[in-house]
């Protein structure tokens, strides 16, 4: 995230998996099939093997060739999305990207840190942001809300409402 004359340039970036797979391969259908990786909050056994997650493709891309490791560049696939101040969208581009991760850091050694692309900008005004884009998306409308903490969701017509997931986003 960027402040510009205009207002914001967000980069949203992400491993790019089809520079690796191709379509139609065996581990294309197989992620087509699993959807997405599964992530469990306490770690399973698999025969010798502890495991905290049900990949989506292969460990030895998911977590090596296509994973963020630190100094490694990367294939990537990056939205970059031009914002005004009011955090109304100016423009989208999507490109192939490559990415060299600069530093690896856990939770508790982030906090309290500044956010690395632009060294001027304190994690505050991410927050602020951050906030302001939400309060967009709720103003203009979304296609579902959920505060799972304090047992909120929205039903398909976008009424808040307690109680569990809504069938149609489980």
């Amino acid at each position: 995230l960027r402040k510009t004359a205009k207002g914001w340039l967000a980069d949203i970036t992400i491993s790019d998996v089809d520079s690796l797979v191709s379509k139609d391969s065996y581990i294309d259908h197989e992620a087509l099939c699993r959807v997405a990786t599964q992530y469990y909050s306490k770690t399973k056994r698999s025969g010798e093997k502890e495991k905290s997650s049900t990949p989506m493709i292969p460990r030895v891309l998911s977590e090596n060739r296509l994973s963020l490791h630190e100094g490694k560049l990367r294939p990537t696939m990056t939205v970059q999305v031009e914002l005004n101040d009011l955090g109304k969208i100016l423009s989208i581009t999507i490109k192939k990207t490559f990415l060299r991760s600069t530093k690896r850091m856990s939770h508790s050694e982030y906090e309290g840190t500044k956010i690395v692309g632009d060294p001027g900008l304190p994690m505050n005004d991410y927050l602020y942001f951050s906030k302001l884009l939400s309060q967009n998306r709720w103003q203009e409308g979304s296609l579902g809300y959920q505060e799972i903490r304090k047992g909120l969701n929205t039903d398909e017509e976008g009424m808040i409402i307690r109680g569990s997931v809504p069938a149609a986003n489980q």
